[in-house]
């Protein structure tokens, strides 16, 4: 079986598993902590923003920011496809065989 030496080995090291695993379970709980107070905030925040939004609806000149943040992206969007008129990698394929 083992030797009297390797059982104080052993020992050290199912203490050291232990420690681990309390570690992991307690680093797990923070996460989670910090996670949820998070969306806590970030819920509170968007609350109050919507009931600013409420209070004050955006004259005709101006637009709220989802809207602001959406024209971007579909102009963005719109904008690479118009200007990307690089072949394609099937073009370039036929080219080279064609040529």
């Amino acid at each position: 079986m083992s030797s009297p030496k390797q059982a104080p080995e052993a020992a050290a090291r199912n203490a050291l598993r232990e420690e681990r695993a309390r570690d992991a379970e307690r680093a797990m709980r923070d996460y989670t902590a910090a996670e949820a107070a998070l969306d806590a905030r970030t819920e509170r925040l968007r609350a109050l923003r919507l009931a600013r939004e409420a209070a004050n609806p955006p004259s005709n000149g101006q637009a709220t920011v989802l809207q602001r943040v959406t024209e971007k992206l579909n102009l963005r969007g719109a904008q690479t496809q118009k200007t990307d008129r690089r072949p394609s990698a099937a073009g370039l394929r036929k080219k080279r065989s064609s040529g």
